[in-house]
């Protein structure tokens, strides 16, 4: 059967084949790779925080760097700019995040005070000197308008996204392009009012079933070379098998 083979359509279709089989592990290495990656992103959740500074700067384009594991900003609050964002969901309940301003040296980090299933008659008292800080950093929301259906009992503004854009605008200074989400309230010394419910809003993370997703089409990629390689391997054989018994 080798003889067949070896004739020159075969082995060109060989080569061909090859070729292919080339482009297909490559693209399997590739997910698998990116599988890797993602796995390494979900452990760096529980790594030491780093430094904001080290991370993002103000008015930088947050990278998927950034998003990966906890950080650390040091400054200090703004309660007179706290906002409310509408329609957030947690375990079930629909309700408002709360947030405030964090000035780190000349700049503002919207930074997610918590979840409560309704407006507040009136915000938590923050600490008025300097804090520290640690969550995990997400982009800035598709821009979303104020939510003037959503009543405010403390009077501030509701938006309906946490959009840094539009937070510029109403802030008026430098911002960065993030927010810190995954603030434990207990961490913020913050004094609450009687009857305010504050819950942490855990950060989604933001490779979600990339992991196995990779994986599945590694396999994919790898199963399609594979596949390759035999269907050569058949067509020569049928073709050998046709000679053999013509020849008979």
């Amino acid at each position: 059967m080798w003889r067949v083979a070896l004739r020159p359509k075969w082995a060109a279709l060989l080569v061909l084949v090859l070729a292919v089989v080339t482009l297909f592990v490559w693209a399997g290495n590739w997910q698998w790779n990116r599988a890797q990656q993602n796995s390494s992103a979900e452990q760096s959740s529980s790594a030491p925080p780093r430094d904001l500074a080290t991370v993002l700067q103000p008015q930088q384009r947050i990278n998927a760097a950034a998003t990966d594991g906890r950080v650390r900003a040091s400054g200090i609050w703004e309660p007179a700019d706290t906002v409310l964002v509408s329609g957030r969901t947690h375990d079930g309940r629909t309700g408002v995040w709360i947030v405030a301003p964090l000035l780190v040296e000349d700049a503002r980090l919207p930074v997610v005070l918590g979840f409560t299933p309704q407006p507040p008659r009136q915000l938590p008292q923050l600490p008025s000197g300097p804090v520290q800080v640690v969550g995990h950093l997400r982009q800035g929301q598709s821009p979303g308008g104020v939510d003037h259906r959503t009543a405010s009992p403390s009077g501030v503004t509701v938006y309906r996204s946490l959009s840094t854009a539009e937070l510029v605008n109403a802030w008026q200074s430098p911002m960065y392009s993030a927010y810190l989400i995954g603030v434990e309230p207990a961490t913020l010394d913050a004094d609450l009012p009687a009857g305010t419910e504050l819950m942490a809003v855990r950060p989604a993370p933001e490779n979600a079933g990339l992991a196995w997703r990779n994986l599945s089409y590694a396999l994919q990629w790898f199963l399609f070379a594979g596949f390759a390689v035999v269907l050569w391997y058949r067509m020569v054989r049928d073709a050998y098998v046709d000679e053999q018994a013509q020849a008979g």
